[in-house]
């Protein structure tokens, strides 16, 4: 798919025309992009002209000369109106010739060729109406609606709080050369949307029961899945860990689902579009049953960066952005501060979601030199749930979590296991977890066009490049204490909401050697046929929104999606099988 951050100005008939023009003149520039047979571009208002220099030493001399008399020679002789009395000026040597009505066609086509006959054109271009390249996938739950999000504000089928991704989709789509580390449960590498994102990671569970593989610390990645059934509740080495009845429930594919918002295929005609359609996702395990350690996440943080961790092999591709979607309610600690300050140094930009809990920011989503994302609803509200304050950098849609909204969720990959793995699946959930992604997508995108962007560069764009709240006077101001869904101040919520195209577009005004076509690889990479698990199952895992960490370095984290919510109320715990 062609992608550009120059406009369509021609059809591929006219151009073909314009190629076998006489050799007094020029064709079309050769950076004119793709052009739908139906575009109205096809049809021109006039030609923008281009003469020789009378004098090579000084080409400006035609300024001097009779313009008007030259273009109204040319004009008459092409068979076309007379300019006006002062001839427009386009560009450096252009001069506008209009028509007495548009042309197009073959009647275009002509018109061209007599113009560019005459011995003293240089070019011809024809004055058409430019568009801009937005691009939609044809991705099922991008066109059915369940992505809105991805959408522009303006759309129907979007919302206030739509990412505004298609425009931003029109400068890139990504670079394979980009790496995004997801610091979750791990990944599913078979994933259809997946196939070909997922580079070698590492599963820095180092606890043996809650890696539920049966070893500590391997180069599997792999997802084998987080349930926690009563049965297992019974086991006294879990429940001397912290397990709880609230971790109780099938598994939730979290670590899938958050590399699907980043990067799962798009325009492939199945499943999901992901953000950044080209960026490498690099799968860190540090997550499995009932959560993870600090430690675990601390070492898969530093090792995801580029820095070494005692006893596991250098990480050959380290993340130029990391997302976290794991936390706890305590303070940012020195040990996690530390590990992130580290990776910073190393250039990775580290997203955190803020939380769950509809309270201040907790660990890590208040450590500094991060980038914490809170959740808002379609209308660009702050979810009744996501976490908010000082700290907090921005907002991104996150789904409402309320039965009242069921169209307002979050789409990505997943599968049907309720224990392993089994089916590829697609499911809807909602929670800060899937906030933060997007901005970590998004973040990928800025440096497909500018990689020389440093962690606090990434961070100010974004925030600078941020839409403002929207303003509900049925709703109240967000404050400590409102419990429902409420208005954003960038007191409350940081600096406004994700807006991908106006971050890369800051990104790339930025970068001084800018290439105009930054995106690579090829976005269609086939038709397939519809995943067989693309249902809209909504998955499984529990909601873990009031799960309550522990103080110390021991302290279980939880992800924070607020899964099942397709076809319940965030706060009914889901039935167990």
């Amino acid at each position: 798919m062609t992608r550009s951050l120059l406009f369509s100005v021609a059809g591929a008939a006219l151009a073909a025309v314009l190629a076998s023009t006489s050799a007094g003149a020029q064709t079309l520039p050769a950076q004119s992009a793709r052009l739908s047979p139906t575009d109205p571009a096809t049809v021109a208002r006039g030609l923008i002209v281009e003469f020789k220099p009378a004098n090579a030493a000084n080409p400006n001399q035609l300024i001097a000369q009779a313009m008007r008399d030259r273009l109204a020679s040319v004009a008459r002789t092409a068979g076309l109106p007379a300019p006006g009395a002062a001839p427009r000026r386009v560009g450096t040597r252009g001069y506008w010739m209009g028509f007495t009505e548009p042309l197009q066609g073959a009647a275009l086509a002509a018109a061209v060729q007599r113009v560019a006959a005459d011995p003293s054109v240089q070019s011809v271009s024809p004055d058409v109406r430019l568009h801009l390249m937005d691009i939609q996938p044809n991705d099922p739950h991008f066109v059915s609606g369940d992505q809105w999000y991805l959408r522009t504000p303006d759309d129907p089928a979007g919302g206030p709080a739509a990412l505004n991704t298609p425009p931003a989709w029109g400068i890139t789509t990504g670079l394979s050369s980009q790496v995004v580390a997801v610091l979750d449960s791990g990944a599913l590498f078979n994933h259809a949307d997946l196939a070909g994102r997922f580079i070698a990671g590492y599963n820095f569970i180092s606890d043996v029961t809650t890696g539920n593989m049966g070893l500590g610390r391997n180069p599997d990645a792999s997802d084998p899945g987080d349930w926690v059934s009563p049965i297992d509740l019974r086991n006294p080495v879990l429940r001397a860990k912290g397990c709880q009845a609230s971790d109780v429930g099938p598994s939730s594919w979290h670590g899938t689902f958050i590399a699907g918002i980043i990067g799962a295929a798009a325009n492939n005609a199945i499943g999901v579009a992901g953000i950044n359609w080209n960026v490498q996702i690099l799968p860190v395990r540090v997550a499995g049953k009932c959560g993870a350690y600090l430690s675990d996440v601390i070492d898969g943080l530093r090792w995801a960066s580029g820095g070494s961790v005692d006893g596991v092999p250098d990480n050959p591709t380290p993340a130029r952005v990391i997302n976290i979607s794991l936390g706890s309610d305590n303070a940012c600690n020195p040990a996690y501060q530390s590990a992130i300050d580290d990776a910073v140094a190393r250039g990775s930009l580290i997203v955190i979601a803020a939380g769950n809990s509809d309270t201040a920011l907790g660990n890590p989503a208040s450590c500094s030199g991060v980038l914490a994302v809170g959740a808002v609803r379609r209308d660009g509200l702050k979810t009744f749930y996501s976490s908010f304050g000082p700290g907090t950098g921005l907002m991104a849609p996150g789904g409402a979590g309320e039965q009242a909204l069921p169209n307002d969720l979050i789409a990505s990959t997943s599968n049907t296991g309720t224990y392993g793995p089994v089916q590829d699946a697609y499911a809807l959930s909602a929670g800060t977890s899937f906030s933060a992604p997007m901005a970590a997508g998004v973040a990928a995108l800025m440096l497909a066009v500018n990689p020389d962007l440093t962690p606090a560069q990434l961070i100010e764009m974004l925030q600078q490049s941020a839409r403002p709240f929207p303003y509900n006077p049925s709703y109240p101001i967000c404050s400590s204490g409102i419990e429902t869904a409420c208005n954003c101040t960038t007191d409350t919520c940081g600096a406004g909401l994700l807006d991908a195209n106006a971050a890369v577009q800051l990104a790339l005004a930025s970068n001084p050697n800018a290439n105009p076509n930054p995106g690579d690889g090829d976005n269609n990479p086939g038709d397939g046929n519809s995943n067989p698990g693309d249902n809209g199952n909504p998955g499984g895992g529990n909601d873990n929104s009031s799960h309550q960490g522990g103080g110390g370095v021991t302290s279980w984290l939880w992800g924070l999606g607020l899964w099942g919510l397709a076809a319940a109320a965030l706060r009914q715990r889901r039935r167990r099988i």
